[in-house]
């Protein structure tokens, strides 16, 4: 009997160990998002991209208000930090293991978003995004949503 206990007890731990472990998601903090020719600022733009990206459930995605503590704690200035090097500099320094980063530009009739990720431990840009929109600056957010499932590989609403 107190083998069958015993037993029992390991493989609970053993599942209760899987299961955390594989509910780990990486960390992942989002900055400013440079916006030029737009009706929106960098950090609302930011904001509307953690936001997605909180919505994905993919990575623990790092709270405005942490970032902004962090940032202030640390002495950062990231108010032009788009690229990759002030990117990874950051997040070694906040202990982020991904960063994400992007634009989005009116050019005449067109809104370009331009979306990445940055793996902080590697040093690499780990994906992509690209997207094309009419100027319907009233869609932003669905645009950025768009971008962000196109991003992963997701299905957008059709309409």
């Amino acid at each position: 009997m107190k083998y069958l206990i015993n037993i029992s007890l390991i493989i609970a731990f053993c599942l209760t160990t899987f299961v955390a472990t594989a509910q780990e998601k990486p960390s992942l903090t989002v900055l400013n998002i440079d916006a030029q020719g737009i009706e929106y600022t960098t950090v609302q733009m930011g904001n509307l991209v953690r936001l997605e990206m909180d919505k994905l459930n993919k990575f623990e995605v790092m709270d405005k208000y942490d970032v902004a503590y962090l940032v202030e704690k640390n002495n950062l200035k990231i108010e032009n930090c788009y690229g990759k090097i002030c990117l990874l500099e950051v997040g070694n320094l906040i202990k982020s293991e991904k960063m994400f980063t992007g634009s989005v530009e009116r050019y005449g009739k067109t809104i370009i978003v331009t979306l990445r990720i940055i793996d902080v431990k590697k040093g690499v840009i780990e994906n992509t995004q690209v997207n094309e929109f009419l100027n319907l600056q009233n869609e932003m957010q669905r645009m950025i949503g768009i971008t962000v499932h196109d991003m992963f590989g997701l299905e957008n609403d059709p309409t």
